[in-house]
C-alpha cells in the first residue's frame, strides 16, 4: 500500500511525537560531537560570568528570530544562579510577561523527578534499585510471566523492558484510559525484543516505577514526590498534579505554529502519566532543583538525597547509540552522553500542545542550564541552540557556530516522512472502486485485549467509530470494497466479512505498527 507523507499536521501527532523527539535529541548530540570540543580549562569561578554577555546577546537575537512567545532561562554554576532571565509573554494576545514565578509544564523532564524520588528512598533504605517490581506492586504484570517475575525498578527507569517504544501512550491519548487501566493493559502487549536487550523509550513504564515507589510508601505519587523532593527543596510552586497548573494564575499557555503564526493551544492534561510527564514548575524552583543535582543531593546544608543514590541516576544503564564520535545512553530518568571526556546528563520535555523544556547538566564542572519555553516545535529548536551555544562558550570560550539554523534543519528533517508516520496511509481512492456493504454490516462493538473496545456506529448519515472511553468520534468514509478511511489519520479501517454478511473482524492500520496488534474481533 502506498505511503502518503502529506497528511495534515494535526492528525494524531501527539501520540508519536515523543518517539521522534527522543531520537532527535540523540541525533543532535552526535551531530555536535565532531564540532563541539569539550575540553575545559581548570576551575575558574569567574568563567561563567565572563561569557554571559556574549551568551545573553545570542539569547536575545535567537529568541526574537525563533518566534517563541515566552521563555525562562537559568544557568547554575558552582551552586549559584549566575544567569536568571525571562523573555516574552505567557500567551499570545495577552501582555502578561513571563517572570521567574511563571509556571511551565515540564513534560518529560518529569522523569528525572521520579528517579530522584526513588533515589531518596533508596538512600533511606526503603527501596532498592534492583528490587523486583512485584514485591512492592503485586498487581503489576507484563505479557511474559518470566519477565514479570524479574523486572526491577532499575529496568522500568532505564527503558529496557523489551516492549515497543511508547507503549501505553495511545491508550491515554486516543482511548482516554486512566493510569490504573493503562498499567493493567500492559500485560496484553507482546514484547518485540529480549528483556534488557535494547533501548525503547517509554512513558508508562516510568509511570509504573513511580507507582511502585508510591505503593511501597503507602501513599499517592503526587504526595510522595512533593514530600521527598518539592518540599525539602522549597520548590513551593512545583507540583505533579494537573489541577494545580490549571488553577494557577501565573502560568503559560502552550503555542503551536499554524500558517506561520503562533497560536495558543489548550493545556495538556498528563495526570495519567504524571511520573513521566506531569510535573510543572517555575524557573526559580528549577534553580533549586539543579543546585541539588549538581551538589550530590545536598541543598543549603541539608542532605536531600544520598550522594551515592543520586549518582546512580546519572550513570549509564542502557546504550542508545554509539559511534567513533561518542556514545549516548539512558541512565535512570536522564539521558547520559559522553563527549570528549565529559559526562553530560540531560533531559528534555515536549508536548505537542505547545511546550518545550530542557535541563542540561555537566556534574564534573558543577554547571547546568535550564530552559523553559511555551512553544513547540519552535521552542525545542530554540532551547537546543541556546544550550549548545552556552556549552561552546563555557568550554572553549568561543561561539563560532550559529546553532539555531543547524538544529532547525536537523530537527525538521527528523520530523518528516516515516519517522512521524509509523503506520501506512491510504492513497487516493481508486477509480472505479468496488462498492461496500450496507452500514449495518459494519456496525457493532469490537474488542482487542490490549486496546480494549471500539464501537462502530451509524452517525450523520455515515459511519464513525469510538475508541475506549473517548467521547469524540472518528469519522469513516468509504475507500474501496470493505476498506473504509479513518479521516483523522488517513489510514485504512479494513473489515473482514463472514458468511452471514456481517463483519467479524476489523483492522485499524493506525493502531497496527511496531509490534502492536490493531485487529479487533466483534464482541458477542
Amino acid at each position: 500500500m502506498a505511503i502518503n507523507k502529506n497528511r495534515k499536521e494535526d492528525l494524531g501527532l501527539e501520540r508519536r511525537l515523543w518517539r521522534v523527539l527522543a531520537w532527535v535529541l540523540v541525533a543532535l548530540f552526535l551531530l555536535a560531537s565532531d564540532v563541539w570540543p569539550m575540553r575545559a580549562p581548570g576551575a575558574d569561578a569567574d568563567r561563567a560570568k565572563r561569557i554571559l554577555p556574549r551568551f545573553d546577546a545570542y539569547v536575545e537575537t535567537t529568541f526574537k528570530r525563533s518566534g517563541v512567545p515566552g521563555m525562562a532561562i537559568a544557568i547554575v554554576y558552582q551552586d549559584k544562579a549566575q544567569y536568571l532571565k525571562c523573555f516574552g509573554i505567557r500567551k499570545v494576545g495577552s501582555p502578561d510577561p513571563v517572570d521567574t514565578d511563571t509556571i511551565f509544564q515540564l513534560a518529560s523532564m518529569s522523569k528525572s523527578f521520579t528517579s530522584a524520588t526513588i533515589a531518596s528512598m533508596v538512600g533511606d533504605g526503603l527501596l532498592g534499585w534492583d528490587d523486583r517490581v512485584i514485591d512492592h506492586y503485586p498487581q503489576f504484570r507484563l505479557y511474559d510471566p518470566w519477565v514479570t517475575n524479574r523486572i526491577t525498578i532499575r529496568d522500568l527507569l532505564s527503558h529496557r523492558s523489551g516492549l515497543p517504544e511508547y507503549i501505553g501512550d495511545i491508550l491515554e491519548s486516543e482511548f482516554k484510559y486512566d493510569r490504573e487501566e493503562i498499567l493493567y493493559r500492559l500485560r496484553y502487549q507482546k514484547p518485540i525484543a529480549g528483556f534488557r536487550s535494547r533501548y525503547a523509550y517509554q512513558n508508562f513504564l516510568i509511570t509504573a516505577a513511580g507507582e511502585t515507589a508510591a505503593k511501597a510508601a503507602d501513599t499517592k505519587w503526587s504526595k510522595l514526590v512533593a514530600e521527598r523532593i518539592f518540599k525539602p527543596l522549597g520548590m513551593n510552586s512545583t507540583s505533579a498534579l494537573f489541577a494545580d497548573v490549571e488553577k494557577a494564575k501565573n502560568r503559560v499557555i502552550g503555542h503551536v505554529r499554524k500558517n506561520d503564526k503562533m497560536m495558543p493551544h489548550t493545556l495538556r492534561q498528563p495526570d495519567a502519566q504524571s511520573p513521566a510527564g506531569g510535573v510543572s514548575s517555575t524557573i526559580s524552583d528549577m534553580v533549586k532543583w539543579v543546585r541539588m543535582q549538581l551538589a550530590g543531593g545536598k541543598f543549603e546544608g541539608k542532605n536531600i538525597i544520598s550522594a551515592e543514590a543520586l549518582e546512580e541516576t546519572h550513570k549509564p544503564q542502557t546504550i542508545i547509540h554509539s559511534s567513533d564520535s561518542g556514545i549516548s545512553c539512558y541512565g535512570l530518568g536522564w539521558f547520559v552522553d559522553y563527549l570528549d571526556g565529559h559526562k553530560v546528563v540531560h533531559h528534555g520535555g515536549d508536548f505537542e500542545a505547545g511546550i518545550s523544556t530542557s535541563t542540561f547538566l555537566v556534574p564534573s564542572e558543577q554547571v547546568g542550564i535550564v530552559i523553559l519555553t511555551n512553544a513547540f516545535r519552535d521552542g525545542h529548536i530554540l532551547h537546543s541552540a541556546l544550550t549548545k551555544t552556552f556549552s561552546d562558550l563555557f568550554f572553549t570560550g568561543k561561539n563560532e557556530t550559529d546553532w539555531w539554523p543547524i538544529i532547525k534543519e536537523e530537527f525538521e528533517k527528523a520530523l518528516v516522512g516515516s519517522v512521524l508516520d509509523p503506520f501506512e496511509h491510504l492513497p487516493e481512492t481508486p477509480s472505479p472502486k468496488t462498492p461496500g456493504l450496507p452500514p449495518s454490516s459494519y456496525v457493532g462493538e469490537y474488542e482487542n485485549p490490549y486496546y480494549g473496545k471500539i464501537s462502530v456506529v451509524e452517525r450523520n448519515n455515515g459511519l464513525s467509530f469510538y475508541m475506549g472511553h473517548n467521547t469524540i468520534p472518528c469519522e469513516l468514509t468509504h475507500w474501496n470494497g470493505n476498506i473504509l478511511r479513518d479521516e483523522k489519520t488517513n489510514s485504512g479501517v479494513i473489515f473482514n466479512i463472514g458468511t452471514d454478511g456481517r463483519a467479524y473482524e476489523v483492522l485499524l492500520e493506525s493502531l497496527d505498527f511496531n509490534g502492536r496488534n490493531g485487529r479487533f474481533i466483534r464482541a458477542h
